[in-house]
């Protein structure tokens, strides 16, 4: 029907738009945020642009339903705003039979935000870590330039090195901070060699005259003073449940008995469900607002897109903890109440 081809052409020209918008600006973020990184010498330009089009992977799951969310929003506002909708009504078409076309391009949506969800997100995230790890382990000391301070592994090992002499490995002037919750340790030496991988999993920290502080909250503070210290520094990190969950394929996460890769199998069901909510919801809240300003849903619209995240969130962080078992009350609830405002407060 001409109708609906006219219907899939606004809603796909605002899907289209909304989404190289929201790309650029998350792609730009994160580059940002890698080529921070990269200042303190953890990684090279092209290890950023590589983590920078993971990341765009992975936020596809979350942008494209978004993107889909405005555009129904936008759309169907343009439409009220040309008063085409009153002339679409006027010509016999009913609201459901408007439906049809934005149910088809949301199904369309959610399959490949489902799919990204269950079987890129893995990959990608695998990758990453594989990325990260080989880029830290290598960062532990052979990118690190002389006279800067660098932090590993989330701050929990703060490293300066005044001279470095990278032919010999000969270092001068070091300082090692490592923290941990209970745990506080700090090593300095006037000198030293660092022998890169010593063996297949750390590097080997030679310090000549070293003096070491450690204390615990639970025992005495040691003060210690070493003509000769070898330090192991580990060349793989390892990763937490949390984000282990993240690169497990989908399929072995149904035999997982694990919080958090329940909580993360859930997570990765709910991106094509929210990817349908939403284009639910962005139509309940344009279809009977004609000739008003295609922004006048806009602050609601992210609001409640603000509120659902927010929640879903919350959510999987309780099915980690082990405080509910489920997330699936987020969208149930989500749904319900955004028909009962539609109900009650936008009566004609």
């Amino acid at each position: 029907m001409i109708i609906n081809r006219y219907i899939y052409r606004e809603i796909n020209s605002n899907l289209i738009a909304a989404a190289i918008t929201l790309f650029v600006i998350f792609f730009s973020y994160s580059f940002t945020r890698f080529m921070i990184d990269a200042a303190s010498g953890l990684y090279k330009l092209n290890e950023v642009l590589t983590l920078t089009l993971y990341k765009l992977i992975i936020a596809l799951e979350v942008l494209l339903p978004l993107s889909l969310y405005f555009a129904i929003i936008f759309g169907i506002a343009n439409l009220g705003v040309r008063n085409e909708l009153v002339v679409i009504r006027c010509a016999g078409m009913r609201d459901v039979d408007i439906l049809k076309p934005i149910i088809t391009v949301c199904v369309a949506v959610s399959l490949i935000a489902g799919l990204l969800s269950c079987f890129a997100r893995p990959m990608t995230y695998n990758a990453i870590f594989q990325l990260k790890e080989a880029a830290q382990a290598s960062a532990g000391f052979e990118r690190i330039k002389p006279g800067q301070f660098y932090d590993f592994n989330d701050g929990q090992r703060t490293v300066y090195i005044e001279g470095l002499e990278k032919e010999s490995n000969q270092i001068t002037g070091v300082f090692i901070r490592s923290t941990k919750e209970d745990y506080l340790e700090i090593v300095s030496a006037p000198s030293g060699m660092l022998k890169l991988f010593d063996n297949d999993d750390s590097h080997l920290l030679v310090l000549h005259n070293a003096s070491v502080f450690r204390q615990r909250t639970d025992d005495k503070d040691i003060i210690g003073e070493f003509n000769y210290l070898e330090i192991r520094l580990k060349t793989r990190i390892e990763n937490e449940t949390e984000y282990r969950s993240k690169s497990i394929p989908t399929i072995k996460l149904f035999n997982s008995n694990d919080s958090f890769d329940s909580a993360e199998l859930q997570w990765r069901f709910s991106t094509p469900v929210t990817t349908l909510l939403l284009g639910l919801i962005a139509w309940f809240l344009t279809t009977n607002t004609p000739r008003k300003s295609r922004f006048s849903k806009l602050p609601l619209a992210l609001a409640i897109y603000a509120a659902y995240y927010n929640l879903l969130g919350l959510s999987r962080s309780w099915v980690e903890q082990d405080i509910l078992s489920i997330i699936w009350w987020v969208p149930i609830l989500t749904f319900t109440l955004v028909i009962t405002i539609k109900k009650f407060l936008w009566k004609q």
